[in-house]
């Protein structure tokens, strides 16, 4: 049987709960080193500099005014699936996505998005979870890897 290794299958981690889930997120927020050397990246355009300058803006997503600048373009681009000339941020294309759902109604109206995804949480985790890395090249070829 064989088994793909993940990102995860090099650490040790919690059981399952609020800090499995947390020591997940902090791996997956992690810079992946091996992704930035597959392709050198192009000087940013000057449209490019101009949606990300348009994005950052508060309330940029509620903000007809930055829908009309620039956030349109880019939301009528990803629709129709073309690809991107620069890679766009994944919370800048959350924007894009975001602000386009003001627009065709499909976020409530009035709907704010709170600033920390941590809301509502029971337990506010505090520290991070530290991992502890494992030596995948002396585990055996059956170890499974976690989901």
């Amino acid at each position: 049987m064989h088994l793909r290794r993940t990102p995860y299958s090099s650490y040790h981690m919690p059981p399952p709960g609020p800090k499995y889930f947390e020591a997940r997120r902090q791996l997956w927020l992690m810079p992946r080193p091996d992704r930035d050397r597959k392709k050198a990246r192009s000087p940013e355009s000057s449209a490019y500099k101009k949606l990300v300058e348009i994005l950052q803006m508060p309330d940029a997503v509620y903000s007809d005014s930055c829908w009309k600048r620039g956030v349109e373009r880019a939301w009528k681009g990803l629709s129709k699936g073309e690809r991107l000339k620069h890679r766009l941020p994944l919370g800048l294309a959350i924007k894009v996505l975001h602000a386009s759902w003001v627009r065709d109604d499909t976020w409530p109206a009035g709907m704010r998005v709170p600033e920390t995804d941590n809301e509502g949480q029971d337990e506010p985790i505090s520290e991070p979870v530290i991992l502890e890395r494992i030596d995948i090249t002396q585990l055996p070829s059956e170890t499974p890897s976690i989901p």
